[in-house]
């Protein structure tokens, strides 16, 4: 858990799951401004972590302003998950390659911008509560079934 993670920045890290049954999540984030999650890889060692990326909601908990791009996920439940009590105003989710899971962008706050993202997931690529304005250029396969969707909605 980074807990407070503001103005600061992860990139070029290789974030891999080296024992089944401990890690449910590559990383998890309480409170996030002004950060840039840059070029990392969430990917399996023994096997998927079960969420790629967790940003919490409550009190004082928030993801605002900042950038996830340029990541590759491998996950088995959801790749990028919000709290829908999560303040993620003006944060930019982009280019991201996002695969196996059965979300694969999931913001419950809709308050992120989703961008040109590549997600092949087994349910539901992106679940955003403003997809139809929030959600631009993404590239998903649904149900991991169907060529690749050019999709600006969920």
């Amino acid at each position: 858990n980074f807990g407070i993670f503001n103005n600061s920045i992860l990139a070029g890290c290789e974030i891999v799951r080296g024992t089944a049954g401990l890690a449910t999540m590559g990383a998890e984030f309480d409170t996030v401004t002004h950060a840039q999650i840059i070029a990392n890889r969430f990917i399996s060692g023994v096997a998927d972590h079960p969420i790629g990326m967790q940003f919490n909601g409550g009190a004082d908990k928030y993801l605002h302003a900042s950038r996830i791009r340029e990541n590759h996920i491998f996950a088995a439940t959801t790749g990028i998950t919000i709290a829908a009590n999560c303040t993620a105003s003006g944060t930019i989710i982009q280019e991201n390659v996002i695969v196996r899971p059965a979300k694969g962008i999931q913001d419950l706050s809709g308050l992120t911008f989703c961008i040109n993202n590549w997600i092949s997931a087994t349910s539901d690529a992106i679940e955003h509560a403003n997809s139809a304005t929030r959600c631009i250029g993404n590239h998903v396969i649904n149900n991991a079934a169907g060529g690749v969707e050019a999709a600006s909605t969920d």
